[in-house]
């Protein structure tokens, strides 16, 4: 209440993993059983929404000390689970090199048990770790789509490995040639680093090169929030907030999936706005629960509009994803920013695909946006709308400013609160240190510099040729001058002599 307080004060323009086994999965006999819950994207999205991905999971022995438990899996699942039916799914394996383990495939219900088949074939069994042959797959596999949304996920724990510095150099001269053709043809490389063995610095480069998004898993429990941050920033799923341990659905809702991070050795309880307490064993038909040791995803179709609770072990990865009709949308689509650059940061509402206008309906709700900066701090204002009626391009829109003054990670959460609604939106974006211009003056004087070198030294060539081709002729002349003089002489001797006789 504070925070709304201050968005009607401050002027406009002011910045301020789960085991190898798949747990059981309870669901209505209309779900298919062999993955956890249904979609959460609704099926009427259009073309330009649709993505193909690639999952691309290190399988090196390695894996055995850093996800002993194979989260990574339960985390693939997840983000299965979460994309769309209009998405496509692939999957590949690398270790020693790269194997497709499921090609593009569509993310039908029907495709949910060849989904976790595949999973469930990443091993932890490869001798070393070849980064060039699982981006060379990936980019193989999916450079013929014709979709403008292509990403390769990629997860290693470690760096380039083939068994010599000479092997691994080769490798990485190679990888360099074909990152060109990657972006060139529109593939994103999302990157994750598992753990501090795994070469970061590498992977950042992979994710900036081709535009995508570099993130670190200190541990492996920590995979399902990576790859749930990383479903927000592909697909900009609407958000519920959760305001502790409650969160409001309203009648809009058509569907809301929540994922709830857990503690070891912790369950959870959902509570309905009749006050009913809902667990894993005794779920109603309506409900779909995908339970691990780490995380449950519960999806509610048509939920009772109201406030529900739900008990938290762990205050990182809770999330209430939904389908509805009202939806919170922003101009933010960029995974990466320079540091010094300034954006405007713009919000509105949309329901059937048209903005929301009407301005008794906007008037009563608050449009916010939090920035969780590099350093952890936060800075939060109010985004405000065009009071300009006539603007019609800018109606409904709600905007502000930020400056990225360091580089790193930020997160941006953009949040809209109203009486009888709750939305939300969370962006990914890195800021980068800006790379020093070129000095043409510079460069240009130094080509100058070289020129006129050149040039003199043309100068004093040609000189000295001249002046030995000058003294050669002179040389030339006084010679035969000399040689004249003596044979004339010679001549005038002979015939004094001849004379006298």
């Amino acid at each position: 209440m504070i925070f709304v307080f201050l968005c009607l004060s401050i002027p406009v323009g002011v910045n301020n993993a789960l085991s190898a086994e798949v747990v059981y999965l309870k669901i209505s006999q209309s779900e298919n059983p062999s993955g956890p819950a249904s979609n959460v994207q609704p099926k009427e999205t259009k073309a330009k929404d649709a993505f193909d991905i690639f999952f691309v999971l290190d399988s090196s022995g390695s894996m055995k000390k850093t996800d002993p438990e194979d989260f990574r899996k339960a985390a693939a699942q997840l983000m299965v689970a979460l994309l769309g039916p209009e998405d496509r799914i692939g999957f590949i394996s690398f270790g020693d090199s790269a194997q497709t383990l499921i090609p593009l495939t569509q993310n039908l219900s029907d495709n949910q048990k060849t989904f976790s088949e595949a999973i469930q074939k990443i091993s932890s069994q490869a001798l070393y770790t070849n980064i060039y042959e699982a981006i060379k797959k990936g980019y193989e596999e999916i450079k013929t789509s014709q979709r403008p949304n292509k990403i390769l996920l990629l997860m290693s724990d470690g760096q380039m490995d083939l068994g010599s510095k000479e092997k691994d150099d080769s490798a990485l001269k190679e990888l360099s040639k074909l990152l060109p053709e990657v972006a060139k043809a529109n593939i994103k490389l999302y990157t994750v680093a598992f753990s501090d063995l795994s070469d970061q610095k590498l992977l950042n480069h992979l994710a900036q090169e081709t535009r995508g998004l570099f993130k670190l898993a200190k541990t492996d429990r920590d995979i399902h929030v990576i790859f749930t941050s990383i479903f927000e920033q592909v697909k900009f799923p609407d958000i519920v907030p959760l305001e502790g341990d409650s969160f409001y659905i309203d009648k809009e809702i058509q569907e809301a999936t929540v994922l709830i991070t857990k503690q070891t050795g912790t369950s959870t309880k959902l509570v309905d706005p009749l006050r009913t307490e809902i667990f894993y064993a005794n779920t109603p038909k309506n409900i779909g629960w995908y339970q691990t040791r780490v995380f449950d995803l519960i999806t509610i179709k048509k939920p009772t509009p109201g406030r529900w609770k739900v008990s938290l072990s762990a205050k990182e990865g809770n999330r209430v994803f939904v389908i509805t009709d009202l939806i919170l949308k922003s101009s933010i689509n960029q995974n990466q920013v320079y540091q010094g650059e300034k954006i405007a940061i713009e919000t509105w509402l949309e329901k059937k695909d048209k903005r929301v206008t009407d301005q008794k309906f906007l008037e009563p709700i608050f449009f916010m946006a939090d920035i969780k900066e590099p350093n952890g701090n936060h800075t939060k204002f109010c985004l405000y709308s065009d009071k300009n009626e006539g603007n019609i391009e800018k109606q409904g829109i709600y905007s502000n400013t930020f400056t990225f003054k360091q580089p790193g990670d930020y997160t941006i959460q953009i949040m809209a609160d109203g009486k009888t609604f709750k939305r939300e939106q969370v962006r990914q974006v890195k800021a980068l240190i800006r790379p020093a211009p070129k000095n043409s003056s510079s460069s240009t004087n130094s080509a100058l510099k070289k020129m006129s070198q050149q040039d003199i030294e043309g100068i004093w060539i040609k000189a000295v040729k001249k002046f030995l081709l000058i003294n050669l002729i002179a040389f030339s002349v006084l010679l035969m001058l000399f040689l004249g003089i003596k044979w004339k002489r010679k001549t005038k001797g002979k015939k004094e002599e001849e004379d006298n006789f």
